[in-house]
């Protein structure tokens, strides 16, 4: 079973050795969403003890999409500004 997870607080333990060893899960991240592989009732007990909230696959995409808008309009912000810093450069070489 797969399930999409958005969550909060990924800090130290979130994916422990256990959840992935003992539990057989496995997640997959993509900022604070989660997809988490395995059995049904230990995905849940996974995101009850990491304070998660299960959304569907529809939200899920549109978050990731969001996201990835949000990521690729600021670096073509940030290539613009860094090309109108180069085009404003000039080398003279009189001064060698």
């Amino acid at each position: 079973m797969t399930k999409f997870i958005q969550a909060t607080n990924t800090g130290k333990g979130f994916i422990t050795h256990q959840d992935q060893e003992t539990d057989g899960l496995s997640f997959r991240c993509f900022n604070n969403l989660i997809i988490v592989k395995g059995v049904g009732s230990t995905i849940n007990l996974w995101k009850q003890r990491v304070g998660g909230t299960e959304i569907s696959l529809t939200d899920a995409v549109n978050y990731a999409k969001s996201v990835w808008e949000a990521g690729k309009t600021n670096r073509i912000t940030q290539l613009q500004n860094e090309t109108a810093i180069l085009q404003n450069l000039t080398f003279d070489f009189n001064k060698i």
